[in-house]
């Protein structure tokens, strides 16, 4: 008699599809002239324009960024139309900060402000984008990519860093 034995099947396990957002479509389109930007938005991310026509407050306050070097007033920005600003270095062909800044002791994207609402109010906060010479608020350097909270006369700067920037709110 002839051996005829059954062929076995192999196992295969089955592999199933993952539908779960990985990320990597939000971070290519999170990049301004080719450069990925290091900051995501958050979900409750709001600019300061909107959120005051929204709301029913008498006088709209103004957001300010001062920039002070050795005391002296170089440069004024107003943080009404963007709900996050990136504070960055200047040099370079390609400039991604809102803010530039030049220095050598500051990152090509430093640090970042973000308004976010909260709770039914506007809130502005401040977060170090895993810079090389870190973030300094007051005087006291800030932890990498967390979320701190401003309040007017805040002063940002970074270590060695001949620039304060003073976040006003009037």
């Amino acid at each position: 008699m002839k051996n005829t034995a059954i062929p076995q099947k192999r196992f295969r396990p089955t592999v199933l599809p993952d539908f779960r957002p990985s990320g990597l479509l939000e971070l290519e389109s999170n990049n301004k002239e080719g450069v990925l930007l290091k900051h995501v938005e958050p979900a409750d991310a709001c600019e300061p324009n909107t959120f005051y026509a929204k709301t029913s407050i008498g006088q709209r306050p103004l957001y300010k960024l001062m920039i002070y070097r050795d005391d002296s007033l170089v440069q004024e920005f107003e943080l009404m139309e963007k709900s996050s600003y990136i504070v960055g270095r200047a040099s370079g062909e390609t400039v991604v900060a809102d803010i530039p800044i030049e220095e050598d002791t500051c990152s090509k994207q430093h640090c970042v402000i973000q308004f976010r609402q909260q709770n039914g109010q506007l809130k502005a906060y401040l977060m170090d984008l895993e810079s090389s010479n870190s973030t300094t608020l007051n005087g006291d350097e800030i932890p990498s990519s967390h979320y701190v909270q401003l309040r007017p006369g805040d002063i940002i700067s970074s270590l060695d860093s001949q620039y304060d920037l003073v976040f006003m709110n009037s």
